[in-house]
């Protein structure tokens, strides 16, 4: 037993000075037993030397194993404490544990990576890899992957806060904002439950901090994590939860078709064993405590029991009891001399002189693959039988006392992979000196020789890019000398690279940039990217411009990347000239790239165009910054692209949104190669002149509309005439106070359409209404009872007019015009019913307040304001209202002149509008009239005189309608005159030439078929020019009017004229013929 301590005493007073490991292992043991103490640690030191020594000499010599595979594995790592990050960010929990074992046992290499389970799902579909952890089986999810057996049970119980109760499952929550985890189970089982609202997150440890943050009261998730996450935020004690509302298993799945893979993943954790699991899972949940203080109070009357017992029998077993205390002190030391070897991050095997196996490391099974059959006892050469015999002398020189290492020596396994080793063996002595047997230290170090070769792989090519790129690089010390250029830098400078390298980094950049260069250079901090220009000097002592990147690189030196930008500056000059010129053109230049339409240049005609300066259009795409239309855009494209040239009409849009329209030549620009370049652009802007052509083409259509409404006005007016004239005789028969209201009511009606017939004449031509002195308030209130009947009853109608209203001098039926029209504007505002209010009130407009209001000049003027509360109108309606066609109602229901009519008609008055309108609330216009103080007296207000009546004279009425003549002939009749009728010029010529001494006066129609006004009023002037002649038409007054004029004729009548009109204008002209 001496003997076996007296070796151990050597093993551990020599350790590997290269395996740092072994040197914490084998540390020197102070205290010695007695001879039989000793004796059996000697035994046990020479056989851990014995199994060392095997081990090492088997890594070497080990027969290749099953080819080394790897595979994937993904788990949710905000699932404590199955898998979750440490504060550094590794991953750590139960899973990663259990999976660290399953790598033992199956040999294979486990990478797990770490994600939100959503985020893991998706690439586990994708494919990025092979296994994934910690799923709850779904319908879904059993599409694209196949399950392993569950392997835990995960409740979901409901979290609320204290201060909330009721909640006990899941129909108690609804009426709360309840949260979640995406993509749980439970979120189903929610929705299937009508719970809303639910607030959705990726990951528990977000949605704890949302409960610490106040946001959330009331959540339904996981029970383990969401504990752990509410301890530790430290507010646990604020939420109680319910009995679990669901249950879910934890899986581990693979793709579906991968059976294979499957069952190597679930034999893997068979063979760790139900109770090495639950160790684990031990380990990470804890044990309960003691929560019975009964059992610690027996236990302490036993202690006192069992102490009184030994006070009483100490002297029997007080030498057995030292005996014990050192073999178990040696018991102890043995366990942890065992178990420091196996667990040592090294490869560590101890072998007796026969080299059989005494002590072997876990790292000594796994490296060399030799799984989990016990190797303790059997030959190194039984277990690796095909080792090198080179390796087997290394083994007999070093059991006669020699020491053997190598620092990197490569290994090739049966499969013809190689790897890489370092290796020790020494030998191990016993207690009388004799060698026991070897110990042998290995360690993979296969991936730092691989990261070493690819290091020297990616130096050779970064050798290799230095070398062959084109631009020139510099690699300078702090002290400025370069230690490195590459062969583009000394082509560039003209210097060989021996010269160069002696000259230092001052050497190379001109006198007078070396201060600044310095400061720029000065200023860089490690990582950060420099660009700057500097003026560099060749061996010949010319000078060039150099585009300069520069970079503190991570070991302090400088790298200077150069390029010769001379050429380039050059350039870029005769470009700025060139492009001074484009400036100076009138048209928009825009010069773009063909990808993807990125402007490359802008002279300053599209400056003042557009509104962008350079510096603002410059990369930003045409297409997004002027042509909304992408239809349009697409056309140009297209012919860009089938024929390089494309010239048209385009509306474009300025920087304040405006549209302009624009002539524009597109040309698609090639390089030599015929590769398409740039796009040229060139827009002169027509946005003027199409105004132009719309309002002459509004000129046009009015024009139009004039001619449409004179034909109109003639049939309306001889339509109108007969009952104009019939109303006098029909008051003169009838006596009753009501018909005859009846009448005034119908001559007023009729009177009216004939002045709105003259109107639309007025406003198609242009013709000044009449200027007289009217009573607005009169208006107001005829307007007010004919809405109040015509419009719908769901509309209140109602009138407000100051007292001492003042007159307006104007043309009545045109303001009479405005106020319908925009009554009726209100009207159509609110289809639903509303309320309507005419006022009219006095206003004085000052100096001031006239300069504020365009259109406005100090004065008197009559206030007339509508207001409804209907839908009212944005403001880009509100913008358009008073354009002429413009309208908002469908088609067919609208013209668009009512409004641009009522500006045209309060301009002529020399007054103007103000309007104000807010969505939903209502409209209200503002017209403003002059107002005079003395004006002429109205047509409506002057008192009938009685009419005058003849005395039998003989009038010729000529007149194509039948109803003009029947109700003319009537009318003169009846106030005593005889009539003649004719229906065309030539009957009345007729007539004329036969009873021409009869006939006191000709009343004829300027517009009749056969033979016209005119023509017949020539005829009868030739016959008679002494004759009375009255022209009358229901045409353009004054054109007609003229016409007769120029036949000779005086007086004309306009259709329809009143039997007052006409009897005065008859007894008038005969009086002064002196035929009455």
């Amino acid at each position: 037993m001496q003997r076996v301590m007296a070796d151990s005493r050597m093993l551990y007073h020599s350790p590997s000075a290269g395996f740092p490991a072994m040197q914490s292992f084998v540390k020197p043991i102070k205290s010695r037993a007695d001879l039989v103490l000793g004796r059996f640690q000697t035994l046990f030191a020479k056989g851990l030397l014995v199994l060392l020594w095997l081990s090492l000499f088997g890594h070497v010599s080990a027969p290749a194993a099953l080819p080394p595979s790897k595979i994937s594995i993904v788990v949710d790592d905000n699932f404590p404490p199955y898998a979750f990050r440490t504060e550094e960010g590794a991953l750590q929990g139960i899973i990663i544990d259990q999976w660290r074992v399953w790598e033992k046992r199956t040999g294979v290499t486990a990478e797990i990576h770490g994600m939100d389970m959503n985020e893991a799902v998706r690439r586990m579909k994708a494919g990025e890899f092979d296994v994934i952890d910690s799923i709850v089986k779904t319908s879904e999810r059993a599409a694209f992957l196949d399950f392993g057996r569950p392997y835990v049970t995960i409740e979901t119980p409901i979290f609320f806060r204290s201060s909330i109760s009721g909640v006990k499952d899941i129909p108690s929550l609804r009426g709360f904002p309840v949260a979640a985890r995406l993509g749980d189970t439970v979120v189903k089982l929610l929705q299937e439950n009508n719970i809303t609202p639910m607030m959705l997150y990726n990951n528990h440890e977000a949605l704890i901090t949302a409960a610490y943050e106040n946001k959330v009261n009331v959540f339904v998730v996981d029970k383990t994590p969401a504990q752990y996450f509410l301890q530790k935020m430290g507010i646990s004690s604020e939420f109680r939860m319910t009995d679990a509302v669901s249950l879910g298993e934890f899986h581990r799945a693979v793709h579906r078709g991968r059976p294979e893979l499957l069952k190597l993943v679930e034999k893997g954790f068979d063979d760790v064993g139900a109770r090495e699991l639950a160790a684990i899972e031990k380990k990470w949940f804890g044990q309960t405590l003691d929560q019975h203080p009964y059992l610690r109070s027996l236990g302490y009357a036993a202690l006192a029991f069992v102490s009184l017992v030994t006070l009483l029998l100490s002297w029997n077993w007080i030498l057995a009891g030292q005996v014990r205390i050192r073999t178990k002190a040696l018991q102890e030391r043995e366990e942890q001399l065992r178990l420091s070897v196996k667990h040592s991050p090294a490869a560590i095997a101890m072998l007796d002189r026969d080299m059989k196996y005494l002590v072997v490391s876990l790292r000594w099974m796994e490296d060399y693959r030799l799984g989990t059959e016990p190797i303790i006892g059997r030959s190194h050469y039984d277990v690796f039988p095909e080792i090198p015999p080179h390796w087997v002398e290394i083994h007999h020189r070093c059991l006669a006392g020699a020491v053997e290492k190598c620092d990197d020596e490569k290994f090739v396994r049966l499969d013809g992979s190689t790897d890489w080793i370092r290796w020790e063996i020494r030998p191990w002595h016993l207690a009388d000196g004799a060698i026991g047997g070897i110990i042998i230290f290995s360690e993979d170090i296969t991936r730092r020789k691989q990261a070493e070769m690819t290091l020297r792989a990616s130096e050779a090519k970064f050798r290799t890019l230095i070398e062959s790129a084109s631009d020139g690089i510099l690699v300078t010390d702090t002290s400025g000398a370069l230690l490195e250029v590459n062969a583009a830098a000394c082509q560039l400078l003209g210097f060989p690279r021996e010269e160069l390298l002696r000259m230092g980094f001052v050497g190379v950049v001109a006198h007078g940039e070396t201060q600044r260069i310095l400061h720029e250079v000065s200023r860089l901090s490690e990582g950060e990217v420099m660009r700057s220009e500097w003026t560099c000097r060749r061996k010949d002592g010319s000078h060039f411009l150099a585009e300069v990147s520069a970079t503190v690189l991570p070991n302090g030196h400088l790298q200077c990347i150069m390029r010769d930008i001379t050429q380039r500056k050059l350039a870029e000059e005769k470009i700025r000239e060139q492009a001074s010129l484009l400036d100076k053109a009138q048209d928009a230049i825009i010069v773009c790239a063909p990808e993807n339409f990125g402007i490359l240049y802008w002279n300053r005609s599209a400056e003042r165009l557009y509104g962008w300066k350079m510096n603002e259009a410059l990369n930003h795409s045409q297409r997004e910054l002027l042509n909304r239309d992408s239809a349009q855009f697409l056309i140009v494209v297209k012919a860009l692209e089938e024929h390089g040239e494309w010239a048209g009409e385009l509306i474009q849009h300025d920087k304040s949104g405006r549209a302009v329209v624009v002539e524009s030549r597109w040309t698609l620009i090639r390089d030599t190669n015929g590769r398409p370049k740039s796009i040229l652009s060139i827009n002169t802007d027509i946005t003027e002149r199409k105004q132009l052509e719309q309002q002459f083409l509004r000129a046009q259509r009015m024009e139009s509309i004039g001619t449409l409404a004179g034909g109109i006005a003639h049939d309306l007016n001889n339509v109108l005439a007969p009952i104009v004239m019939s109303i006098e005789l029909l008051k003169l028969q009838e006596k009753s106070q009501q018909k005859q209201g009846i009448l005034e009511t119908i001559e007023s009606s009729a009177q009216r359409g004939a002045d709105l017939v003259k109107q639309v004449l007025s406003f198609a031509r242009g013709v000044e209404g009449r200027q007289l002195a009217v009573q607005v308030g009169h208006l107001i209130k005829e307007i007010e009872k004919i809405a109040d009947e015509t419009f719908l009853k769901t509309i209140s109608v109602r009138s407000d007019i100051a007292s001492g209203l003042w007159l307006v001098q104007g043309d009545p039926t045109q303001i009479h015009q405005v106020l319908l029209n925009l009554c009726v504007n209100a009207r159509d505002a609110m289809p639903g019913g509303g309320s309507l209010l005419i006022s009219a009130q006095n206003s004085m407009m000052d100096e001031q307040c006239a300069a504020m209001t365009p259109g406005a000049c100090p004065g008197p003027y009559i206030h007339i304001m509508v207001e409804d509360n209907g839908s009212g109108m944005p403001p880009e309606v509100m913008e358009r209202i008073f354009e002429p066609f413009y309208t908002t109602k469908d088609i067919g229901k609208g013209t668009g002149l009512g409004l641009s009519s009522v500006l045209a008609i309060v301009k002529s008055h020399h007054g103007f509008m103000r309007v104000e309108s807010e969505v939903g609330k209502g409209t209200r216009f503002h017209v403003y009239l002059p107002a005079h103080m003395s004006a002429p007296v109205s047509e409506a207000q002057t008192a009938h005189a009685e009419l005058p009546r003849g005395s039998g004279e003989l009038i010729l009425v000529v007149d194509d309608e039948a109803a003009v003549q029947q109700i003319t002939k009537q009318t003169l009749e009846t106030f005593g005159y005889r009539v003649l009728l004719a229906a065309n010029g030539a009957e009345a010529v007729t007539i004329y030439s036969s009873r021409r001494d009869e006939i006191a006066m000709v009343l004829t129609d300027m517009m009749m078929p056969v033979m016209d006004g005119p023509a017949t009023i020539q005829v009868l002037m030739r016959m008679n020019p002494q004759i009375c002649i009255v022209a009358a038409s229901g045409m353009n007054a004054e054109g007609m009017e003229e016409k007769a004029a120029s036949a000779g004729v005086k007086n004309f009548l306009p259709k329809p004229y009143t039997a007052e009109t006409l009897l005065k204008t008859i007894d008038e002209i005969l009086h002064a013929a002196g035929r009455c």
